[in-house]
Formats: structure tokens, C-alpha cells, sequence
């Protein structure tokens, strides 16, 4: 009896609510904001590559295979976050994520910029309300792939009733003509493919509601996100002065298009002492245009640990998985030439720290 006694009372000491305000941690989607005037900065790393691919998400997916795992792409990258609590109601948030994602022999770069404000619209012990209005952008530094593999498997996407090939040592290029026949011709340019002026623009926003107990935060959001998409993939052979007629115009190709996307998900938050544990949970959907709704879904899990030396230092290490690769994350990847080439899980760790004053 004096056990079940003594497992309430810590149950009830658990649960408790105070009316304190809560520092945020990894995570900041919370309706409770911090204190007035706290400004909090984090720096992190992100990292993925088969060392620290605990779950083997690459060697499942891709049988270990050197073409296919590149394909997919090791990543490292540096995220910076700075915020701000104005008042008892607003609170602001900036975030720089600079990705380095390996794939296809060569490197793309992915600058991301999220900035949002949040207004807290109702707020008691144990309950609140808030609103998020925010702009998020990706964009890619120009990149060029000289793969000759890749530089095929491509351009027939683009131009599939010509059955482009290029040679192995670069040097001609086989194609149908208009009248069938198959056409063999020498290339003066060495074999490319760039990805050029490519980015996504997004404006968004969010309700987050929020539960506290003393050591417990659970938050539950839901938001509508409205994306502009634009990219140019450019090739060699559009260059190429012989190759004008038959192939030239569609060696080159420029898109802008509007998307949507409905996200919703949870975080939950435990404390225990100067130890945290943290879980968020995310889900996208995708609204895109016909043609490109073969992906159009992401099932995205965080988990953080988190040891606070002080109320101002704060070091966290933790982890992501995806079920399709950045799928709502980096809108830009997603055309209908690529579509299926990230359509796979996908997961990294993040380590970092955090300090508010």
C-alpha cells in the first residue's frame, strides 16, 4: 500500500502545473513562449554518410550498391538559429541551414532561410494558443554534372522519343531523327548537365496549441504552406551548333510552377533535472500539379537528447529519419525528371548546443 501510495505521489509531482515559462530546446514549435526579453542561439551540425547510418537506411534501400547510394546522396551540414521573445505575446525566429548533399559524382548546395513570427493568443497555466506567420526559401548554388551515366539517363527524361546517348569518352553523341533514322555526330563541348537559378519561395502558417506540466510539454500544429518553385536545367547539347535543329531546343529546359502543402504533426517533452528528451513528429502533403503526384507524402521523425549545464547553455544530440527524402523540405528537388530519384527513406544525425541570455 505505502508503494502505490508513494508511485501517486510522484505521479501527481509529475504532473503538476506551473506557471512558470518554459525555455525552448531543439524544437521550438510551442504555444508557451519564453520569457520576455530572452534571446537564445544555436549553432548544429548535420551529418549523414554510411558511418553513422545506424539504421542502414542506404544499404536497405539501395543493396549497397556505389551508383545507387550515391544517388541518394551523403549530406553534412551548418544550421544556425537566432530568436527572440518581445513580449508576452510575440516571439520571433530565424533559422540559416546550409546543406552539402553528395550525389551523382558531384555536390549540390542548398541555402534555406525560415523566418517566422509567432503570436501567442491565449495562454493559462496548463494550456496555450498561438499563431505562426512565416517565409521559408531553399536554393541551390549552381551546380554541373559532368557523369556521363547521369548526363543520359537524364536528358532522355527530357527528350524521350530522340533515345539520346552519349559515348563513354564524351566525344559523339547518337540520336533519332525526325524520320527514324539513327544519326551519329561529334561533340564539340565536353558533355554536361547544370542545374541552374533553381530555388522555392514559401509563405506559411501555422496554429500550434500547447499542454504543460511541470516536467511534461506535449504541442500539437497544423498549417497550410503556399510554395513557388523554380528551376533550369541546362545542357551542353543545347550548345551545340549541329545539334540546333534536332535536339537543341529540348536539351534546355525552364519551369516555374505553384505548389501547396498541409502539414501537421506533434512534439512531446520530458524533463528531468538538467536531462531532456524530445520527440516531434511531422507530416506533409503535398498539393502538386498533374504530372507530379507520383511523391506526394512525407512521414518525418526528430528525436533529440539534451543535457542544460545552466539555464543558458544548453548541448543537445539527436537524429531524423524520413520516409521519402526532403519531400515538402526542399521543394525544388521534386520535377517530373526527378521525382523518383528521392523517393526513398532517409535519415541523419545532428549534434549542437544552444545559449540564451
Amino acid at each position: 500500500m505505502n508503494k502505490i501510495k508513494l508511485i501517486l505521489l510522484i505521479l501527481c509531482y509529475q504532473l503538476s502545473f506551473g506557471t512558470e515559462t518554459i525555455s525552448y530546446s531543439k524544437n521550438s514549435i510551442h504555444a508557451f513562449l519564453p520569457k520576455n526579453g530572452e534571446i537564445s542561439l544555436g549553432i548544429g551540425m548535420e551529418m549523414m554518410n554510411s558511418t553513422i547510418d545506424v539504421l542502414k537506411i542506404k544499404e536497405q534501400e539501395f543493396g549497397g550498391t556505389g551508383q545507387n547510394i550515391d544517388s541518394l546522396g551523403d549530406m553534412k551540414s551548418l544550421d544556425l538559429e537566432a530568436s527572440y521573445a518581445a513580449n508576452n505575446h510575440l516571439y520571433l525566429h530565424s533559422d540559416f541551414n546550409k546543406k552539402y548533399l553528395e550525389y551523382s559524382g558531384s555536390t549540390l548546395v542548398n541555402n534555406n532561410v525560415d523566418l517566422y513570427v509567432r503570436y501567442q493568443a491565449y495562454q493559462n497555466d496548463s494550456f496555450a494558443f498561438a499563431i505562426d506567420g512565416g517565409f521559408e526559401t531553399n536554393r541551390a548554388e549552381d551546380v554541373h554534372l559532368y557523369d556521363i551515366d547521369v548526363i543520359n539517363s537524364n536528358i532522355r527524361k527530357v527528350a524521350p522519343d530522340k533515345d539520346i546517348k552519349i559515348s563513354e569518352d564524351g566525344s559523339d553523341i547518337t540520336y533519332k531523327q525526325e524520320d527514324g533514322l539513327e544519326q551519329t555526330a561529334p561533340l564539340s563541348i565536353k558533355p554536361y548537365l547544370a542545374l541552374l537559378d533553381t530555388y522555392d519561395e514559401s509563405f506559411y502558417y501555422r496554429f500550434v496549441a500547447s499542454l504543460k506540466s511541470k516536467n511534461i510539454l506535449f504541442d500539437v500544429f497544423a498549417g497550410y504552406k503556399q510554395i513557388k518553385v523554380n528551376y533550369a536545367i541546362d545542357s551542353s547539347l543545347a550548345h551545340e551548333t549541329s545539334l540546333q535543329n534536332e535536339i537543341g531546343d529540348k536539351a534546355s529546359v525552364t519551369q516555374e510552377r505553384q505548389d501547396g502543402m498541409i502539414f501537421s504533426g506533434f512534439g512531446f517533452r520530458y524533463l528531468l533535472g538538467s536531462l531532456s528528451g524530445e520527440v516531434n513528429y511531422k507530416y506533409n502533403k503535398i498539393l502538386r500539379i498533374s504530372g507530379l503526384l507520383a511523391i506526394d507524402s512525407n512521414h518525418i521523425l526528430d528525436m533529440n537528447l539534451l543535457y542544460g549545464f545552466n539555464d543558458g547553455f544548453v548541448i543537445y544530440l539527436g537524429g531524423k529519419v524520413m520516409s521519402n527524402q526532403f519531400n515538402g523540405e526542399i521543394h525544388y528537388l521534386y520535377t517530373q525528371y526527378s521525382q523518383t530519384s528521392f523517393d526513398h527513406p532517409y535519415g541523419y544525425m545532428n549534434i549542437g548546443t544552444i545559449i540564451r541570455f
